[in-house]
């Protein structure tokens, strides 16, 4: 049994690609690298098998569903190979994502944001904060 939640928010994803701009022009690396690395790291993944002469017509089809939609090989892994099919690793772009799977995808982010000197918290908070004893 799998708890339904729901599907991310705007809000959620325009925060998610607003930190991957800044992160880009601290770092120099595309925005839609350092997404892919994410979804990577943290994100939703299928493994199939697919006959070896299929896997480069799947792996090219699937980047056509957007950005963070890639596909894999899958090292061998012994004890689990099935004869004439090679196992692939379909990721899924955060389009997909439950919320669940968005606070994950957005803590790691956010983490790899501040790690590279990227501010989090906005103007009008800063500014709230310094009103206060010990605010900034």
């Amino acid at each position: 049994i799998k708890r339904k939640r729901q599907k991310r928010s705007k809000n959620a994803n325009d925060l998610l690609w607003e930190l991957l701009t800044q992160m880009s022009i601290k770092t120099g690396i595309p925005k839609e690298d350092i997404y892919r690395s994410h979804i990577k790291d943290v994100g939703v993944c299928e493994f199939v098998a697919v006959p070896e002469k299929a896997v480069d017509r799947l792996i090219e089809s699937w980047s056509h569903n957007g950005v963070g939609w890639f596909a894999e090989r899958v090292d061998f892994i012994p004890g689990k190979e099935i004869t004439g099919a090679v196992k692939v690793c379909l990721y899924y772009g955060s389009s997909t994502y439950d919320t669940a799977e968005m606070s994950r995808l957005l803590d790691a982010v956010v983490q790899d944001a501040r790690a590279v000197g990227i501010e989090i918290i906005n103007e009008s908070d800063r500014a709230l904060i310094a009103r206060y004893p010990g605010g900034q």
